[in-house]
């Protein structure tokens, strides 16, 4: 340090035109941040190599100097010593940390990827998008907004991603809404709100017209009917559901088809309608009882025809029993006990031979004399499995008649 404060103070007042340092260090401000692109520069203070570099401005004159960083602490350090209190420059930490706050909450990855992909941006731009890729942030606060500015007012979004969900709702709750772009800049989405916003005040107003206007209406036609309820009181006319008595009422829902009578009518005319609701009774009752006598002698028919056919299955089982006394039975079944599983079981004996009724079968005592069939013969001409037969409903494709059957 001791060696540079001579290039400091002498650099400072060339580029200044003036005489002493007190009169030059107050004209020259922090410009930006910069990054060599290729290869190296020199310092103009200590004429070091250097890639990173800070620029310093004249405000009088509007002379750059590019200085190193390291430098341009030293040149704080050493203003700081020659007590210079009107020195404009501050701390580079100072200017990182407010360029950084900026940047981080406007300036990401997406930001950058999208000025990469322009073709044709100035070359401040080019310049600013080369530094904050060497140094994560913008060479300064003024090229970071102008960043922003010219990021807002040219990148174009499609107009559903810049929305709200409030926002989208209401596009979609109303049915004719704006005209509005397909997609729209940054700089004019503040303008897009405000257009929905107003647009949905004026369709929330004219709903709520309606509705009052509804209800008014609602309201007058209540009026009128009341109106026009008591004047046709006054004359006499009352509803026909007051006028009947609940047995009256109940007894014209009892049927489907019902007479037509007026829903209002004149207290006189009472009798007349009573008259035709009697009559309207006789004759659904009329109607009912030929209804059902016609169904009994269609079940009594088809009781008939069930019992004929009945008898023809039951002579068949007979006839079978008689040509086939081996394969059919007729048995009345007792309890008996199985001699190797020790359960019980249903049993039949008829000279000296065993019949027993298969497990899967049901069989109560009340039941009699049943049909069966031997299945299976279990111990040879002693011991037979068989079957109990049902008398089952079934259909004769031939002859598209119901038939039974002992299955």
């Amino acid at each position: 340090m001791h060696y540079k404060h001579e290039w400091f103070e002498r650099t400072l007042i060339n580029a200044s035109a003036k005489k002493t340092l007190a009169e030059a260090a107050p004209e020259w401000v922090f410009a930006h941040f910069g990054a060599i692109e290729k290869g190296y520069d020199n310092c103009q203070i200590c004429h070091a190599r250097i890639v990173k570099f800070v620029a310093i401005r004249n405000t009088k004159n509007n002379v750059y100097l590019l200085i190193g960083e390291d430098c341009y602490d030293k040149l704080l350090h050493y203003l700081k010593t020659q007590k210079i209190e009107t020195v404009t420059l501050m701390e580079r930490r100072q200017y990182i940390v407010a360029i950084k706050k900026y940047c981080k909450k406007f300036i990401n990855a997406s930001f950058i990827a999208w000025f990469k992909a322009r073709k044709r941006i100035s070359e401040e731009i080019r310049k600013s998008l080369t530094v904050i890729e060497a140094l994560g942030y913008a060479p300064s606060l003024k090229a970071a907004e102008e960043l922003v500015e010219y990021y807002k007012a040219h990148r174009r979004f499609p107009l559903y991603e810049l929305l709200t969900k409030q926002e989208q709702y209401v596009l979609r709750r109303y049915p004719c809404s704006p005209r509005l772009p397909k997609t729209l800049t940054l700089n004019i989405l503040s303008e897009v709100q405000n257009r929905i916003r107003e647009w949905a005040d004026q369709c929330a107003e004219r709903e709520f017209q309606k509705l009052e206007g509804e209800q008014r209406r609602k309201e007058e036609e209540r009026r009128k009917k009341e109106k026009l309820e008591a004047q046709e009181r006054a004359q006499g006319i009352f509803p026909l559901r007051e006028l009947l008595t609940k047995q009256e009422r109940d007894l014209l829902w009892q049927y489907p088809r019902r007479p037509r009578l007026p829903e209002k009518l004149h207290k006189d005319r009472l009798p007349k309608v009573r008259a035709i609701i009697a009559r309207w009774q006789r004759v659904c009752q009329q109607q009912e009882a030929r209804r059902k006598e016609k169904e009994q002698i269609i079940w009594e028919e088809k009781q008939r025809k069930d019992q004929i056919v009945k008898e023809v299955a039951t002579t068949e089982i007979e006839e079978k029993i008689r040509k086939q006394p081996d394969q059919y039975l007729k048995c009345h079944f007792w309890r008996g006990i199985n001699p190797t599983r020790k359960i019980p079981q249903w049993e039949f004996k008829r000279d000296w031979v065993k019949y027993v009724l298969d497990r899967d079968d049901d069989y109560d005592p009340a039941e009699g004399l049943v049909y069966v069939e031997v299945t299976r013969e279990m111990v040879p001409d002693k011991v037979y499995l068989v079957m109990k037969l049902r008398l089952e409903e079934c259909y004769d494709p031939v002859t598209r008649e119901i038939k039974y059957e002992w299955i």
